[in-house]
């Protein structure tokens, strides 16, 4: 299996990433950056390489963004672009995601904004 590097969000998500955490009351950004990885490789959609964003923001090593999970990211990303675990790709498909899932969040609260942030982020998870 590929060893991934420490992913980055856009610097532009840095401060969506914080502002999401406060306003969900994490302790941690990298609950908001599994949270929104995952919500954006559930929707199913293949975004596109020429898509990715810059690097300037919040960085994750593996561990922290994946915890012991690394290989279940790693098999969703292979699943939905039919493509092998060892492939180079894998990497900026993370990060695609990571930064797609950020943004489709903190829309998803600004359009519920007078309803609970938690009850608002698990109706669009379920």
């Amino acid at each position: 299996m590929l060893k991934l590097p420490h992913i980055r969000t856009s610097k532009e998500n840095k401060s969506r990433v914080a502002s999401l955490t406060h306003r969900l009351k994490f302790r941690a950004e990298n609950i908001v950056a599994r949270i929104s990885l995952a919500y954006s490789l559930e929707q199913g959609v293949k975004l596109k390489l020429s898509e990715l964003q810059d690097s300037g923001g919040k960085e994750y090593s593996p561990i922290v963004l994946f915890s012991d999970h690394e290989p279940y990211y790693i098999g969703w990303v292979c699943c939905l672009y039919q493509i092998h675990s060892k492939d180079e790709r894998i990497p900026k498909y993370l990060k695609l995601h990571l930064d797609d899932g950020i943004i489709l969040i903190e829309e998803a609260l600004n359009a519920n904004s007078d309803e609970d942030p938690i009850r608002v982020l698990m109706e669009q998870t379920l």
